[in-house]
């Protein structure tokens, strides 16, 4: 199973006009432990942040998968679905929530993945929300 973290970076970031402004911007990656994704997600950014920079947050992203285009859609979305089942016993209809998250470009994509996503599955399910994310990117693990 794998371990997403979202890390928060601050730094001065240029802006477009000109002037410096601290800036705090979500990460999403794949890590063994909080230690691991503070580390890469450090020699990750080195390269494009110039300034002092600060990782400020660090939590496990209570997600099942990541479903990234690796650069075709710039925003991230996070979706909950439910898997239904039938309690044998009771024959109640059971709802277990899932997340994950979908790269794309809009809501209506994010939606499209993820009917590509279930696409073979043989549980039902519903898709209940669609959110976006305030995530910059994604590191797979290398």
């Amino acid at each position: 199973m794998n371990n997403y973290f979202e890390v928060g970076v601050r730094y001065c970031k240029i802006m477009e006009d000109g002037t410096d402004r601290n800036v705090t911007e979500q990460y999403l990656l794949d890590a063994v432990s909080f230690t691991e994704a503070e580390a890469r997600i450090t020699k990750l950014l080195a390269p494009y942040i110039s300034r002092e920079y600060q990782v400020v947050t660090e939590k496990i992203a209570k997600v099942e998968q990541i479903v990234a285009t690796h650069g075709y859609g710039d925003r991230f979305f996070k979706l909950k679905y439910n898997i239904i089942t039938l309690d044998e016993k009771s024959g109640r209809v059971k709802r277990h929530p899932k997340y994950i998250i979908i790269e794309a470009e809009s809501v209506d994509e994010a939606r499209d993945r993820y009917q590509d996503y279930i696409k073979g599955w043989m549980a039902d399910t519903e898709l209940v929300s669609v959110n976006e994310t305030k995530y910059v990117d994604y590191f797979p693990w290398p």
